[in-house]
């Protein structure tokens, strides 16, 4: 019986460990599309909205909306709101350093999880997790 018990842990863990790796996989274009399809909202979105630094503006519903889907979908945020600190290093690393236009390192996306995680309240929370980051890594960079 609790050989039983056991592997069936043991598989759950294995399923919950496997969901996630496929989520983060998952490139942040298709998190977008799927957001973006599922808000009826211009898929050019995100883009349009940057200024100059790559920096987002607060205050926009349909921005926060489609954000705080791709988090989300993505993985970033679970049900509870909380950031999945792993999963963000990697977005850091392989989408939001590129975007900039800057070569960063490990250390950097390190740094930009540790000085930017406590962005955990509000509408504008998840923009302004962004906006931190992306001021880490000009700081850094």
């Amino acid at each position: 019986m609790r050989y039983v018990i056991l592997s069936a842990l043991g598989f759950v863990c294995c399923l919950q460990v496997y969901c996630a790796m496929a989520t983060s996989d998952r490139g942040f274009d298709e998190h977008l599309a799927i957001c973006v399809d599922r808000l009826k909202v211009d898929k050019d979105i995100i883009d349009t909205h940057f200024d100059k630094a790559f920096h987002l503006p607060t205050g926009n519903e349909n921005l926060n909306n489609v954000v705080r889907c791709v988090g989300t979908d993505s993985g970033l945020v679970d049900a509870d709101g909380k950031y999945n600190e792993a999963l963000m290093k990697i977005h850091i690393m392989k989408n939001v350093i590129p975007l900039t236009g800057k070569t960063g390192t490990e250390a950097v996306a390190d740094k930009a999880v540790e000085e930017c995680k406590h962005h955990t309240n509000g509408k504008d929370r998840i923009i302004n997790l962004h906006n931190c980051i992306i001021d880490v890594i000009h700081a850094s960079v």
